[in-house]
């Protein structure tokens, strides 16, 4: 968690790297919305946003992967190493949840999300992280940071699960301690606790004053 009022973090001091799941969605989102045309590129006969829009908000894999197979992994990857995103890498493609790993994997970590979500609220007013934020408010899985806390305060949140894995990343928009906040959870055994330790941990960090 770190609260951008007060400049402090609450931090597991993990860097290790973890299964991104979904939250990779947010990488590519950002190497997307930063490449020449915005939102505006056309990708097999739609606007960039038209794909956008499901990917961020309800995880549609094929929009993912349609993403993937336009700008290609290895521009995607230069681009978070570029990007100071040391432990986030796509090595493959998108696979529905139900389906067994690959020897493959994406990768991302809690200080890379942190890292990214900073970026996100500091540019909050400008292009392309408004519209980022946009996408990310209008997130429709809400079973984790948004699900405690006020329905009156604005989150912008992308969630990613994966047979073992429960990842939930976002911006609470707090009036008084906005704060970004990133959980990255391996080995899941069972996923309502764990969903619901995300979502009251969310609670609690939004206590803090």
């Amino acid at each position: 968690v770190y609260y951008f009022k007060d400049k402090a973090t609450f931090n597991s001091e993990n860097p290790q790297p973890m299964v991104a799941a979904e939250v990779i969605n947010a990488f590519i989102m950002d190497y997307a919305l930063n490449q020449p045309g915005g939102s505006e590129q056309v990708i097999e006969n739609k606007k960039l946003s038209d794909w956008l829009a499901p990917m961020i908000q309800q995880n549609d894999i094929a929009a993912t992967n349609v993403l993937i197979d336009h700008y290609g992994m290895d521009a995607m990857n230069a681009y978070f190493q570029d990007q100071g995103y040391q432990d986030t890498r796509i090595e493959r493609r998108m696979l529905d949840i139900n389906v067994l790993s690959t020897d493959k994997e994406n990768y991302t970590s809690v200080n890379d999300c942190l890292a990214l979500l900073k970026k996100l609220y500091s540019k909050r007013k400008k292009a392309p992280q408004k519209e980022m934020l946009q996408l990310m408010e209008g997130q429709q899985i809400r079973s984790k940071i948004p699900a405690k806390i006020p329905k009156n305060m604005t989150i912008a949140n992308l969630s990613g699960a994966q047979q073992t894995v429960e990842n939930d990343i976002g911006i609470v928009f707090d009036k008084d301690q906005p704060f970004a906040i990133a959980v990255l959870a391996s080995d899941v055994a069972d996923i309502v606790s764990t969903r619901t330790a995300i979502a009251e941990f969310s609670l609690a960090a939004s206590m803090l004053k």
